[in-house]
């Protein structure tokens, strides 16, 4: 079957329609995060402003210019990044950051769980960064996708269908498999077991739409997996081009542990946002992300991953000794 797009305009976008990808770097992200912080209640034209985040761009090395002059502040193109992550409020003409990007400026909300509440807190179309046109198309197609989610546990199945080295997605592949699979709501199984038959030489992808055909839609589909590989959930292998690159699990985890364990939002209110963070600290989603980012050699033995889920049942994903 090819699959068809659901509306004209249907591709995935996260944050920013000029996409700069090192902004995604948390000591870069997270410092002009804490920067915007020490400045709250200010106009984004502020001079404290440029001071303070021309201390990140020194203190970073960032290969971007972050203290740019009035009339091209950062906020004015870029401040999508950190709108459309839920950590700073729409503009009102001063900085202002909502609950959740306190907490994550302070460091009340570690690393690893603020990777693990955008796993589960993406969604396309994100409601910060999309027009009510683009919202309208998404709705009226019955469509919405957690596109974070959605790479995790289709490298979960390629894991269990086949073996720890196949665990793996190229932007190459998102852009021209998953993206056009996830446009007709198929399963992350199904679009795993597609992604082996195509590997394999088993399925032509001739003639499946084109859902990146403007100038930056293939950098604005890889920002996925960037974010998933600059806060170490995945790791990355590079190749020749950088959309053949390799974007791996270190080792597979129940795919329920991408389940969402509330319907509230960290968009709609500072209550909800909270309870988004209490039910992100009371997943295993956090640890398994820091873990991941803990770089080890791990011989891959056959069956592992079947063993390893075995063991978790019988003891109720619980420590045998303190429960």
């Amino acid at each position: 079957m090819i699959p068809k797009k659901p509306f004209d305009t249907y591709k995935w976008r996260w944050l920013s329609v000029q996409p700069t990808e090192s902004l995604l770097k948390p000591p870069i992200f997270l410092g002009v995060l804490r920067a915007l912080e020490r400045c709250q209640g200010l106009p984004p034209s502020d001079q404290a402003i440029y001071n303070e985040l021309e201390v990140v761009e020194k203190e970073t090395h960032s290969p971007v210019k972050l203290a740019r002059d009035k009339d091209r502040n950062l906020f004015r193109n870029s401040g999508q990044y950190w709108k459309g992550t839920g950590l700073l409020a729409p503009s009102h003409g001063k900085i202002e950051l909502t609950s959740l990007g306190r907490k994550v400026a302070a460091g009340r909300v570690t690393q690893g769980e603020f990777a693990a509440i955008m796993v589960l807190q993406t969604v396309l179309p994100n409601p910060q960064t999309y027009t009510s046109i683009e919202l309208k198309k998404w709705r009226d197609a019955g469509l919405q996708i957690k596109p974070l989610s959605l790479i995790l546990q289709i490298l979960e199945n390629l894991g269990e269908l086949s073996s720890l080295q196949s665990a793996y997605l190229t932007p190459n592949e998102l852009i021209k498999i998953v993206i056009p699979l996830a446009g007709v709501k198929k399963h992350s199984k199904a679009i795993a077991q597609i992604l082996l038959d195509v590997r394999n030489g088993k399925v032509n992808t001739a003639g499946w739409p084109d859902c990146a055909p403007e100038a930056n839609d293939r950098r604005l589909a890889r920002e996925f997996l960037l974010f998933l590989s600059n806060y170490g959930v995945c790791q990355y292998v590079s190749k020749k081009s950088e959309y053949e690159g390799r974007y791996y699990l270190d080792e597979l985890f129940d795919v329920n542990a991408i389940a969402s364990h509330t319907n509230a939002s960290i968009f709609t209110s500072d209550k909800e946002a909270n309870e988004v963070i209490t039910a992100v600290r009371n997943s295993p989603l956090p640890s398994i992300i820091e873990r991941q980012r803990t770089v080890l050699s791990v011989l891959s033995r056959t069956g592992q991953p079947k063993f390893r889920k075995q063991v978790l049942n019988l003891s109720n994903n619980q420590c045998l000794f303190t429960r």
